[in-house]
């Protein structure tokens, strides 16, 4: 239960104190028409005495303490928003992860795959022509930085101040000073002539010296670009040639180079760990290092009717079936872009390997726990968008041994 206290003493007739929780407060008119001031702010009073009716509004700007409560409601208010708008941050974020871990193979690259512009030649290199840097200093630039560095206003000055005395001040003495002023003037004006003459010669011999010397760094950089470039086109052109005549001559580190660059741009949202072999050039094993169950997160996120985020734990069964999904996906997705990127293959030999304890030494092994052998035209009948990935490894005689825990097993 909530204690109130009030207590009003009468100064003077019209005059009251009033004694609260909130409070000292000063009433002021006679009883059904009085204003009121307290730390709350001024308010109007107005009511007829003796029935309990009466009427109160505030006047002017709140006090000290209505300010600082306003101040305080709006810090929460803001504090709430930003709680509200991260807690929506990072349920946006779970929740795009979940996507792209249930979605690898829908996010594969679609565009066919140009093979025969990667083979056609590349014809002879072409030397970029040297473009030396342009000469920033010219003589006008001499002559400002002269006139900065040797200036000649003391002796202006010098000289108006003597003409001056020479020709206005009656004193012998200080006509004969006004003279000698002009005197000294007149030389040091001569000699700073002389001097800045100098300094822009010798400023401009500088700044044409260090532009040589640019000139000269930047062609030596020129050059050893070039070099480095003309390696790189004829390093470019001889791969296109082998390519281009790998299969007539049975290469197949060329394919192999150029499928391991293709898979190791793949985004996945996990680290893509993978070894290529070839076997002649129609036929190609890829052992892939499949991902843990860590990489599923163990709790889903949602925001509360309040705005703020909660977590809570992922059944077994969804975080185990999104694993397979993962696994699976990534072995399909492999298989679609070595197929998209070599058009000489007919077939691809995928395993899937583990690590894990072996019952039977204790000691820790490499395990297959995914294999699968696929053709060209099978994987071509599949519509990669609508099926499960899971089940598709198994309709084309794979197998994923993973249990319903999700904790791979070997097969056979």
């Amino acid at each position: 239960m909530a204690l109130r206290f009030r207590r009003s003493i009468s100064i003077i007739p019209g005059v009251r104190l009033n004694l609260s929780k909130s409070g000292l407060s000063t009433s002021i008119g006679p009883r059904g028409a009085s204003l009121t001031i307290g730390p709350r702010g001024a308010y109007t009073n107005v009511g007829i005495p003796g029935t309990g009716i009466y009427a109160r509004q505030r006047i002017g700007s709140v006090g000290v303490a209505g300010r600082a409560r306003a101040r305080t409601r709006e810090q929460r208010a803001a504090a709430r928003a930003a709680q509200h708008q991260a807690a929506l941050e990072e349920h946006a974020a779970a929740q795009a992860k979940l996507h792209a871990l249930g979605s690898v193979l829908q996010h594969r690259v679609r565009a066919p795959f140009d093979w025969s512009a990667l083979i056609a030649p590349k014809g002879a290199f072409v030397v970029r022509p040297f473009v030396p840097p342009s000469a920033r200093s010219t003589a006008d630039d001499a002559q400002r930085a002269a006139r900065d560095a040797v200036p000649v206003v003391p002796w202006v000055v010098l000289f108006v101040v003597g003409a001056c005395a020479l020709l206005v001040v009656v004193p012998i003495v200080m006509r004969l000073a006004g003279l000698a002023a002009l005197i000294v003037a007149g030389v040091m004006l001569s000699l700073v002539s002389g001097r800045r003459t100098a300094f822009a010669a010798h400023w401009l011999s500088e700044q044409q010296r260090a532009h040589d010397a640019a000139v000269e760094a930047a062609h030596a950089a020129h050059d050893e670009a070039e070099r480095h470039r003309e390696a790189d086109w004829d390093a470019a052109a001889d791969l296109r040639e082998r390519l281009r005549t790998a299969v007539e001559r049975s290469d197949a580190e060329p394919l192999t180079h150029l499928l391991e660059v293709e898979l190791s741009n793949e985004q996945l949202p996990v680290p893509l760990i993978f070894a290529v072999d070839f076997d002649g050039t129609s036929a190609v094993e890829i052992d892939l290092v499949l991902p843990a169950l860590d990489a599923i997160p163990g709790r889903r996120t949602s925001i509360t009717k309040a705005g703020k985020l909660s977590r809570r734990r992922m059944a077994q069964h969804d975080r185990t079936a999104l694993y397979g999904r993962l696994c699976c996906g990534m072995t399909l997705r492999l298989a679609y872009e070595a197929f998209r990127v070599l058009p000489m293959l007919r077939q691809i030999t995928e395993r899937g390997t583990a690590c894990g304890i072996d019952p039977a030494t204790g000691h820790e092994r490499r395990f297959d726990a995914l294999r699968l052998d696929v053709r060209r035209e099978q994987l071509a009948a599949l519509e990669l968008d609508r099926l499960e990935p899971r089940a598709a490894i198994e309709q084309l005689g794979g197998r994923f041994g993973c249990d319903a825990r999700g904790t791979l097993r070997p097969v056979d």
